[in-house]
């Protein structure tokens, strides 16, 4: 086994050569377009180009992020995009867009594609989706636990596809993909490379009173309790709480706490010993963004750890193999299993030993550039209250000590050391003091003076303080808390690096090199040889013989010795080989100046440097095929002027060559591994069609409860061509009550008949943790959902909650099985790639799509032909989906477009308020008489809400496996119901999941 990838993010020129200098394996970036970091400095086309010669010789791969959802009128600028990265090199390219996997993988077949983290891959259905669009690597989601990860890359391995986890830098509140947040508030899509980070601003939580007015419930739990927002006395919220540090006190909840949605920063590097040994194959650091110096000191660090586990780790497979037989054999993966197994693990004896002074020193090292806290986030986290950092959104620092003493005449802090501290504040380090009167930071001007008390060996350090506002008032007591935040000699070692050859380090190729003289059989004619082994850093070999043009002559008084040959040659300067050896065949009777040897040698090893670059280029014949498929994508794709004004017979681009890709997939896969079971091959979704769904408006029979009938029956679905508009249309409804379902069903609800009901399995409202699914709750909540239903027009959907871990996913494919012995059959809405093909083949139902599956233009579509019916994505403008209709394919799935109700902004595994908060929210609701409203009512029918104290509440719903937060305000698109059916759009939602009985009373659709 080796060590996995590290891999460093860059987001510009500077952070390209610090990474490969500071040890990364990998880099990874964004052109100005497509990428998720659309802030970032980023590259343009020439500047990739530059990159990837300067990392390649660095043997350093790189992989381009073209990351974002993307919209019909930017399919050829993308696919043309691609073409271009492909001729430069690049070693992979990172997506999220569905439809853009299809049309990368038809015009670059061997281009190796990544998919992202925001494609929310995360059972083994998905690795198994992923295997069969050709997808050779996937960023798993940092919602992930040890046991979970340890299932995904066993599985991923044994089908041939490589595992890549986040190692370190910011976490995501929600799961990556599936936050909407900045995009509904702000028009800054994360989906687009534009994330605004709503969830490092201020929130408090919110519920409501008898007439649904906002009481915010923190304020009025401290107003009763006469607990100020800054006290220093004892509370049950507000307190001033403490945690052992080496004999210190590190004050950890200084401040009001309101920053309730902004995770901690990640920091796998206590648990790399585990990392490696689970197989991980690439370990990513994120930060495009950040600080150079938190680019050198992070990926130095990580780079030096790696190097020194390599040494001391027994890579003992059989062990390896033993527990990967194992993996299977338990289906839980609750946090304190996922600790036992680490804790067991084979690889745990060379834990301790891994923690040595070098390893304090990172540790210290990491505190001090850019992070918010650490935690383990969910691989290893046991309490997951520790994931959030509700004190501050931005740069903690390392903890140092406390205030121990401030001297107001002469300016001066006595610092009380942490024990154990490694790096003590220096000249122009940055330091922040934590005090209760606000934070103050500054940087140290004078020398500070080491004090040590000789009795108990505690450390005293005396820094003057600086002013550099005197209208400031700084107001220090003693224990107030001190981080460093800013190291001065990392500033010092970044510049070194990028000046320095000293400073760096990377993989150099490793040469053998021959030096010979052809004569060519002439006795006055001497041509000098070099000839060149190579072995890049990944392994490939290469031979390169060059000659020179100019002759050597017989030497008359002072030959080239054969030392001065040797000293030559050697001279590469910082040229990133390493010469391992060098053979000279040389009678030593020639002469040529010195100067000659100098310019061959320069000449040789900048050709040399062209081979080695152009053995990571595409080959001819490649680059042929990808150009003549790049030339029939532009040719069959129709502009959007075009589009408008085009007839019925008008060219579809996924008409023309959606059977090309598809069938270019299949190809690709010819020679994959046959275990994976009940995958759909996708050459057939062409054959899949809508023959059996009329045009119009059909009723629906009963719903079928006999397990006999085939699920190909017809739907109150109206699939319209867009070269065939109606004015006709249904409606489909969300809910997850069964009240509104038995008035739905008695017809209660006046001018409005719903075609179609997606109905949820609701959960209780727990906001600190998951809980396991309820597998027999469940059969009877449906079971009582489908005697409701029977004998109703309408057809029953039912709704599977969109994030399912190996758990989660388990149970609902129970159920399924429990339901088909009852002769149940439930048609079913889901997001889970992979999953749609699975419940197809095996339990006979249709399956319709969610609109978390992101479906952003007529491709992503081509490319779920498996799906019934698809829901668009939200984030869609009206004239977006007028694009997207002119596309769309008759026979990809139906369309559907959500016209009313809250959109979910994001979905999270992670807590919204800690434990503290919850009792005593639950304790003041139960005995203050302000609430006695809700004094008989459990903390599950209280709606919450996440208030951003700008009038703005956010609806906070507990779902199967995590928390949603919708948005505080209503899409109302009933008025574009018209213009949408024109478009060819005859499908159209409400989501009424949470809402009152009276909700879809007065509706008219």
């Amino acid at each position: 086994m080796s060590l996995p990838e590290l891999l460093a993010p860059v987001g510009s020129i500077d952070h390209l050569k610090l990474a490969i200098f500071s040890g990364a394996s990998s880099i990874y970036l964004s052109g100005k377009k497509f990428g998720a970091r659309k802030y970032a400095k980023n590259f343009s086309l020439s500047e990739i180009e530059s990159a990837v010669k300067f990392a390649h010789l660095h043997n350093v791969k790189v992989y381009v992020t073209v990351n974002t959802l993307i919209k019909d009128n930017e399919l050829f600028e993308v696919a043309d995009y691609v073409f271009k990265l492909y001729k430069c090199g690049i070693d992979g390219i990172l997506v999220q867009d569905i439809g853009l996997l299809k049309v990368v993988k038809y015009i670059c077949p061997n281009l190796n594609i990544h998919a992202s983290t925001q494609m929310n891959i995360h059972n083994i259905e998905g690795i198994k989706w992923a295997k069969e669009q050709g997808i050779s690597r996937i960023v798993l989601p940092r919602e992930l636990t040890y046991n979970e990860v340890k299932e995904m890359v066993d599985f991923a391995h044994s089908v041939g596809i490589e595992i890549e986890i986040f190692l370190h830098g910011a976490l995501c509140y929600s799961y990556s993909g599936r936050c909407l947040l900045s995009s509904l508030i702000g028009n800054r899509s994360g989906n687009r490379g534009t994330c605004a980070q709503p969830c490092r601003q201020k929130y408090q939580i919110s519920i409501d009173d008898v007439e649904y007015n906002k009481i915010n419930i923190l304020s009025k739990i401290n107003s009763k309790t006469n607990i100020k927002t800054n006290s220093r006395t004892n509370s049950k919220i507000n307190s001033k709480t403490s945690t052992k540090t080496n004999n210190l006190k590190v004050n950890s909840n200084q401040h009001n706490g309101e920053y309730l949605i902004s995770p901690k920063d990640l920091s796998l590097f206590d648990h790399l010993p585990k990392l490696i040994d689970l197989g991980v194959d690439s370990l990513k650091i994120e930060g495009r963004m950040r600080s150079k110096e938190y680019i050198t000191i992070v990926v130095s660090q990580y780079r030096q750890a790696l190097n020194q586990l390599k040494g001391k780790l027994n890579f003992n497979n059989k062990n390896k193999n033993i527990n990967k037989n194992n993996t299977n054999k338990s289906n839980s993966s609750n946090i304190s299993k996922n600790y036992k197994n680490y804790r067991n693990h084979s690889s745990h004896k060379y834990h301790d030993s891994f923690k040595d002074n070098k390893y304090y020193n990172s540790k210290e090292n990491l505190g001090m550039v850019f992070n918010r806290g650490f935690t383990s986030g969910h691989f290893l986290t046991k309490n997951n209250q520790k994931l959030i950092n509700r004190r501050k959104p931005g740069h903690v620092g390392l903890f140092v000590g406390n205030v121990s003493n401030f001297n107001p005449k002469l300016n001066e802090i006595s610092i009380s050391l942490k024990k154990g501290l490694i790096n003590i504040p220096e000249r122009g380090d940055g330091i922040l003091i934590e005090s209760f009167d606000g934070d103050y930071g500054f940087e140290i001007s004078n020398n500070p003076v080491l004090d040590v008390n000789k009795k108990n060996n505690q450390k005293y350090l005396l820094v003057k303080l600086v002013k550099e506002n005197n209208n400031v008032n700084v107001s220090l007591k003693q224990g107030d808390n001190i981080y460093l935040t800013k190291r001065k000699k990392f500033n010092d070692l970044t510049k070194n690096m990028l000046h320095n050859n000293d400073k760096k380090s990377f993989k150099k190729s490793i040469v053998s090199i021959k030096f010979s003289i052809d004569s060519q059989n002439s006795d006055t004619l001497y041509f000098p040889v070099l000839e060149a082994n190579v072995i890049l850093g990944n392994g490939k070999k290469l031979n390169f013989i060059d000659r020179s043009d100019d002759s050597w002559e017989l030497a008359r008084n002072k030959p080239i010795t054969t030392n001065q040959l040797k000293k030559q040659l050697l001279k590469i300067g910082d040229l990133p080989f390493y010469i391992d050896n060098i053979d000279i065949f040389y009678s030593g009777n020639l002469f040529t100046p010195l100067s000659k040897i100098n310019e061959f040698r320069r000449d040789f090893f900048n050709k040399l440097e062209i081979l080695i670059l152009n053995s990571y280029i595409p080959d001819d014949n490649d680059l042929n095929i990808s150009k003549n498929r790049l030339k029939d994508f532009k040719r069959n794709f129709i502009s959007i002027s075009n589009i408008i004004n085009s007839s019925s017979n008008e060219i579809n681009i996924n008409n023309s060559i959606n059977n090309s890709i598809n069938n270019s997939i299949n190809n690709s896969n010819i020679n994959s591994n046959n275990n994976i079971s009940n995958k759909s091959d996708i050459s057939n979704y062409n054959n899949i069609n809508n023959s059996n769904i009329d045009s119009n408006i059909i009723n629906k029979t009963n719903h079928h409860l006999d397990n006999n009938k085939v699920v190909n029956e017809s739907f109150n679905i109206i699939n319209e061509s867009s070269n065939n508009k109606t004015s006709k249309y249904s409606v489909s409804a969300y809910i997850n009550d069964l009240e509104i379902l038995k008035n739905i069903s008695n017809n209660d609800y006046g001018e409005t008949n719903f075609n179609r009901l997606y109905l949820e399995v609701p959960v209780e409202n727990d906001f600190l943790e998951s809980k396991p699914i309820d597998v027999s709750y469940y059969i009877m909540f449906l079971k009582e959902a489908l005697n409701i239903s029977n004998n109703q027009k309408y057809e029953l959907v039912w709704k599977w909650p969109d994030i399912a871990h190996k758990d989660t996913k388990e149970g609902l494919i129970k159920i399924v099985g429990i339901l088909k012995k009852l002769n149940i059959k439930l048609n079913i809405m889901t997001s889970f790639l992979g999953m749609n093909s699975y419940l197809k083949d095996n339990y006979s139902v249709n399956i319709y799509g969610s609109y978390a599956l992101n479906v952003f233009n007529s491709i992503s579509a081509s490319n779920l032909k498996d799906f019934v019916l698809l829901t668009f994505s939200p984030e869609l403008s009206i004239n977006d989906l007028k694009t997207l209709m002119d596309n769309y394919e008759v026979k990809n799935p139906v369309p559907e477009v959500l016209v009313k109700g809250n959109i979910e902004t994001l979905i999270t595994r992670k807590p919204f308020i800690d434990k503290k908060h919850y009792s005593y929210i639950n304790s003041i609701c139960n005995n203050n008489p302000k609430f006695n409203f809700i004094k008989d009512k459990s903390i599950n029918d209280i709606n919450f809400y996440l208030d951003d104290l700008k009038n703005n509440f956010y609806p906070i719903k507990s779902v199967e496996g995590g928390n949603l937060i919708l948005n505080s305000r209503e899409t109302s698109l009933e008025d574009q119901i018209p213009r949408l059916v024109s478009f060819g759009i005859n499908n159209f939602s409400i989501d009424a999941r949470w809402k009152s009985k009276d909700y879809l009373l007065n509706l008219k659709l």
